[in-house]
């Protein structure tokens, strides 16, 4: 895995953080949580290497077109292209061997720490961990359980770093994943470190969450004033009220899926740029290519991420509305505090009313362009019960769809469709089963959150048994580590295995 070092914008950026905390600012931290690293679109490969990143991600020599995106350079972008522009007419040039001498490719994997320990075994993954968004919440719920507040701490700096210096969290610390973020988990990060910091907690954050907020809320008056969408704010006329979606700033194929993106556009006679938009949301969503976004039956070009109001999405957005109503209330600013209130109520309707079918008593999906729910049941239809934003009377019935359509032997099944990609069935995933287990454990449920649970512990604990090893993903209805495409995504998934350890696993 590669290793990423701070640089002087970030450290300045952590300067000025610490200095915008005055009194609620924790002593010097020692933390083993990698520090933040200045992460732009400029730093993506694609850009930085132009036709090199090209001809390499094309040519076909990797498993996967991630081997080369997060490839380390041993000398600087421009010395390497030159180098490549007078080499590569050469009649015995070597596109493999000019790689090997100017990067290090695809460094020997570390090996998974012994979870014979979990103190330790968190301690040695912290080392190797390297930043990634969405993991960010399960490795705080980790750190919680341990009672490692320190590095609660310095994980929470980290994301405000990165929202004082670009605006937002990135998807993850390297530069290609800079132009989208993740699920909005932020606030959730705020609250388990609060159990333990106190009021401070928000008063040392408060910033960064409005600022989190102002970036999936960007373009906003916009959209109300157009008429339609603009990034990842859409609006509704019937309601003049808006919901969000999943986005991508960039409408490029990914460097870490570039010939995988480019074959998938040049099958169908859509835009490119409107493939890569939707695949690149679908980034942003953490779901990848799953069949949340594809229709069923359909081919991967005709992806639609970008037309769809995300049950979690919108759910975790009514949860960052509520910890900013808290955070105004604590500073007295009723007015502010009034105007989340309202947001709150006003996002809750609207889920109500597009997202929520009386007829199967689920959350589902909705798509605004075709004006349609989706017809999957997933797992993401938990987020309204695990931020409480479901009545009880809409949570009753979704036990017996979970009971029904989601869980099995193994634990809970991540959507009923069977795509052969990692969020589809029959896989399964740490996060959605504590999203679940809290979820109905809010509404007396406890009973069948129970029985996820232990299904789910179960499967882990076999296979730690007979591979000594954690996955990110499993199968739970065989009950064997979960099996997926031979993309980037896969295999970064794969060994995800931080999450995993933090769910259910850790005393």
């Amino acid at each position: 895995m590669m290793r990423i070092f701070p640089s002087a914008l970030h450290l300045m950026a952590g300067l000025l953080l610490l200095q915008s905390c005055e009194s609620d600012t924790p002593p010097a931290s020692t933390s083993v949580v990698p520090p933040p690293v200045e992460v732009t679109p400029a730093q993506d490969p694609a850009r930085l290497y132009g036709v090199l990143f090209s001809d390499v991600q094309l040519s076909g020599m990797f498993d996967h077109d991630g081997v080369f995106a997060t490839a380390r350079p041993l000398s600087d972008a421009s010395g390497i292209t030159k180098a490549y522009a007078l080499e590569k007419n050469e009649p015995d040039f070597d596109l493999k061997g000019f790689l090997n001498t100017h990067f290090e490719i695809n460094p020997a994997p570390m090996p998974q720490p012994d979870f014979s320990n979990p103190a330790i075994f968190f301690e040695e993954a912290l080392r190797q961990w390297t930043f990634s968004y969405e993991e960010s919440y399960w490795l705080m719920l980790g750190l919680d359980k341990l009672g490692r507040v320190e590095e609660m701490r310095t994980l929470l700096d980290q994301c405000a770093a990165w929202i004082n210096t670009i605006g937002h969290i990135p998807q993850g610390a390297r530069g290609f994943e800079s132009s989208r973020s993740n699920p909005p988990v932020f606030a959730l990060m705020i609250e388990l470190l609060a159990k333990h910091d106190g009021q401070a907690t928000y008063r040392r954050y408060f910033k960064a969450l409005e600022k989190e907020y102002d970036f999936w809320m960007r373009g906003e008056m916009q959209a109300y004033n157009k008429k339609e969408p603009v990034e990842r704010v859409v609006y509704l006329p019937e309601d003049d009220m808006a919901l969000n979606r999943y986005w991508d700033d960039s409408d490029m194929p990914r460097s870490e899926a570039y010939a995988a993106d480019i074959r998938t556009a040049k099958e169908g006679n859509r835009i490119n740029s409107l493939v890569y938009r939707n695949i690149r949301a679908a980034s942003e969503s953490a779901w990848d290519l799953s069949s949340r976004w594809i229709p069923v039956g359909k081919p991967t070009y005709e992806i639609n991420t970008a037309d769809i109001f995300p049950v979690d999405l919108n759910a975790l957005l009514y949860q960052t509305e509520a910890t900013l109503k808290a955070m105004h209330t604590q500073l007295r600013n009723e007015p502010k505090a009034f105007e989340m209130e309202t947001r709150m109520e006003r996002r809750k309707q609207a889920m109500f009313k597009y997202c929520w079918n009386e007829e199967k008593g689920y959350y589902f999906d909705y798509n605004f362009a075709t004006r349609q729910q989706s017809t999957a049941i997933t797992a993401a239809g938990l987020y309204p019960l695990f931020v409480e934003l479901a009545t009880p009377q809409r949570a009753l019935p979704v036990e017996a769809v979970v009971r029904s359509q989601l869980l099995r032997p193994g634990g809970l099944l991540t959507t009923t469709q069977n795509s052969g990609k990692v969020y589809d069935s029959p896989n399964g995933l740490p996060g959605l089963h504590w999203i679940a287990w809290v979820g109905l454990n809010h509404y007396g449920m406890g009973e069948l959150a129970a029985e996820i649970r232990q299904n789910w512990v179960q499967t882990v604990q076999a296979n730690l048994e007979t591979e000594g090893r954690l996955f990110g993903f499993y199968d739970v209805i065989s009950r064997q580590p979960g099996k997926a495409g031979d993309d980037a995504f896969s295999f970064q998934k794969r060994d995800a295995f931080i999450p995993t350890a933090a769910v259910f696993l850790l005393p």
